[in-house]
């Protein structure tokens, strides 16, 4: 039995990611695994990690111990350093650092991970490395790695899917009044357009991007079907103003939603500022998305050799 406890230096890393997916790799390879996040938002006092939660922990997951050869314990950032270590101790683990890759990163930012776990550091595995960062990487992360004997079991490049929302989170966060049958609340959305005048025919321009929310005024059916024309995940109506009966009914006809919002197509746009919060990892196409990524850049074998599960 193998106990891993998966942290990292900050919220959103993909520290779920990385646990959903190796568990599901472990028992494709008939190693019986499981995740357990055992400190939810909310559950840990003010005080810290006390005695009494952490024994509660400990036991948690030695119940799952108890069923799987392996359990992958998910870490929050609302625990001290020291309380980390604690909880690593406590469980006997090991440790994967899951970080997310910033420009300018080497070794000696990651000086902290070998200080706090020690022989306990399985290694780093880097998350949402950008497009045009792949040089560094090769060039400085890793070499600087490898001259502090810190391993790195792969980098993830950061992923249009993987940050998308769902049609339904674009209706909760704007208000969103649904005019078409609410069949496609659950499509993601990865690209938002604004339908407005552009030097391009309408076709061209909507068919740059796919998996996308098409903002527009709700009496541009010109706009509208131009949109439709090109896969479209649902069109945002701007001003309160509902489209034509032909085009709810073509929106139907390709499945697209249709959704009326009160709000002007400029504020519209503003208010999507903030919608990326809402991002989560719950969604089966991110989980086979990142699988293929974290299959295509990650050093699999080597990282389930370390895990005790080659």
């Amino acid at each position: 039995m193998t106990v891993i406890y998966v942290a990292s230096d900050e919220a959103g890393a993909g520290k779920t990611a990385v646990c959903t997916c190796l568990a599901e790799l472990l028992n494709r390879r008939w190693v019986k695994a499981a995740t357990v996040h055992p400190l939810g938002p909310g559950s840990l006092p003010a005080e810290g990690m006390t005695d009494g939660l952490l024994g509660k922990v400990v036991s948690q997951v030695k119940a799952l111990a108890d069923k799987n050869q392996v359990v992958l314990v998910e870490g929050t950032n609302a625990l001290s350093s020291g309380d980390g270590r604690r909880l690593a101790e406590a469980l006997d683990a090991k440790v994967l650092a899951v970080i997310r890759h910033r420009h300018g990163m080497g070794a000696t930012a990651l000086g902290p991970w070998p200080a706090m776990h020690g022989d306990r550091l399985l290694g780093f595995l880097f998350n949402e490395r950008g497009r045009y960062l792949d040089t560094e990487v090769k060039t400085s992360l890793l070499p600087s790695l490898v001259s502090a004997k810190l391993t790195s079991f792969g980098v993830i490049p950061e992923d249009r899917a993987l940050l998308a929302v769902t049609v339904g989170q674009i209706a909760d966060h704007l208000g969103g009044r649904f005019i078409t049958d609410e069949n496609n609340l659950d499509g993601l959305v990865e690209y938002f357009m604004v339908g407005g005048w552009t030097m391009d025919e309408g076709r061209l321009y909507f068919e740059t991007r796919q998996n996308k929310a098409v903002i527009m005024r709700g009496d541009r059916p010109d706009i509208q079907m131009s949109a439709l024309s090109t896969p479209t995940a649902v069109m945002v109506c701007t001003q309160g103003l509902e489209p034509i009966e032909y085009v709810k009914y073509e929106a139907q006809e390709q499945g697209a939603a249709v959704m009326v919002v009160p709000t002007g197509t400029v504020a519209t746009m503003e208010a999507l500022d903030t919608l990326q919060a809402k991002a989560t990892f719950d969604h089966p196409a991110k989980l086979r998305r990142f699988r293929e990524l974290l299959e295509r850049h990650v050093d699999v074998k080597g990282l389930l050799a370390a895990l005790g599960a080659a």
